[in-house]
């Protein structure tokens, strides 16, 4: 899949799930591939299979691109994890 669209899927599925993102929270890695910074929690590494991100538990993850919905929802966890755990709320307001 084209990562830039692969980008642009995610971004309509976190929607979804009331996680806004705009234009410019999305920047260039030096590989050439697409991030989305969801600042002040976990950045989205988009390579041509795989989303990538740093987890509520400080680990990595991933999620095949074909998936956006899913990696979605893996995402919004990590960004409104449970209490206790490291992380925060970056769910924005409608």
């Amino acid at each position: 899949m084209i990562v830039e669209r692969a980008l642009v899927n995610l971004r309509r599925e976190l929607l979804v799930l009331g996680v806004v993102t705009e234009d410019r929270d999305v920047f260039w890695a030096r590989s050439g591939d697409p991030m989305l910074s969801l600042a002040p929690g976990p950045v989205v590494w988009t390579g041509p299979e795989w989303f990538r991100w740093i987890g509520e538990e400080l680990r990595w993850r991933c999620h095949t691109v074909h998936d956006p919905a899913g990696a979605a929802r893996q995402i919004h966890r990590a960004c409104n994890p449970p209490e206790g755990l490291v992380g925060g709320n970056l769910t924005a307001p409608l």
